[in-house]
């Protein structure tokens, strides 16, 4: 009985994970095609995007090394490699035997922000301004008055 009600935990736990890293697959496929529209400069975020690519290369059973983790964001290897640090000082990722992995705590975070990311985007709240939110239910609750 045990037995199966830790193999059907595991088994929510694997589907709320390729959940969480289709989010991710799909968040990076959208940074990049604003990359081609708007200034890079402005838009950029190594270190989003190298935990992104971590967590979803994770989920897809494939290791990174540091050269490879720098080559999945827009900056220079020097400049990624410092992001890499700070990440390693924030706990977020480790170097296991010169390949890059995301601590259970930053695994944890980025599987968090992903399902938040999969909720704000099922609603409208988290794109309005308080005023902007205000008016919009006026509007929708005179809507439905007629």
């Amino acid at each position: 009985m045990l037995k199966k009600l830790a193999e059907r935990r595991a088994l929510r736990r694997a589907h709320a994970t390729a959940a969480a890293a289709d989010i991710a697959r799909r968040m990076l496929a959208a940074r990049r095609a604003l990359q081609e529209h708007l200034p890079i400069d402005l838009i950029h975020d190594p270190s989003l995007d190298m935990l992104l690519s971590l967590f979803v290369t994770e989920v897809e059973g494939v290791a990174m090394g540091a050269a490879e983790l720098a080559t999945t964001t827009t900056v220079g290897p020097v400049t990624a490699g410092r992001f890499i640090k700070a990440m390693m000082q924030a706990a977020l990722i480790e170097d296991r035997d010169d390949v890059i992995a995301l601590t259970e705590a930053g695994r944890a975070a980025v599987e968090a922000a992903m399902e938040a990311a999969a909720a704000a985007q099922a609603t409208r709240e988290h794109v309005l301004r308080p005023r902007l939110r205000m008016l919009y239910r006026r509007d929708q609750l005179a809507a439905a008055r007629g």
